[in-house]
């Protein structure tokens, strides 16, 4: 019975520094056309794999609401991530783009870069996330 004591108290010290290492980033997305429908999709991004659908650090998905829309992801380890959106207006779970890979659903990155011969770098996107700390951040729809 002791050593079960004993392993419950070190299972509950290890889980608050695990979650103490870790940040949470808060996203609001705003202008959203909110007679379009579908839904709004937010992805975490970091520097491997920018912009790759499929290897996002993480992902959420809500239907649309209002023309600003907020999405908390929490536990990041702490580093540098850049954020992207997307108004998934045909709710397909994937963001439509021209011949030329443009987007052709509304969307936006971390830090609202000017998108002039192609997608911006990850440098240009990125916002830090710190341990214990709520890194607030706002990507406009385009």
């Amino acid at each position: 019975m002791m050593f079960k004591d004993f392993f419950c108290a070190l299972a509950i010290c290890f889980s608050h520094i695990v979650s103490a290492q870790t940040g949470k980033a808060m996203v609001e997305i705003e202008n959203i056309q909110v007679s379009k429908g579908g839904n709004i999709a937010a992805a975490v991004f970091d520097s491997k794999n920018f912009l790759k659908f499929g290897k996002q650090v993480m992902s959420a998905s809500k239907e649309v609401t209002s023309t600003k829309m907020v999405f908390v992801f929490e536990n990041l380890p702490p580093g540098n991530y850049a954020f992207m959106a997307f108004h998934d207006i045909d709710r397909n779970n994937e963001m439509k783009t021209n011949f030329i890979g443009y987007p052709k659903e509304p969307f936006g990155i971390s830090n609202n870069p000017s998108l002039l011969f192609g997608p911006p770098s990850f440098n240009e996107s990125k916002v830090r996330v710190t341990a214990n700390k709520t890194t607030a951040l706002k990507i406009r729809l385009r």
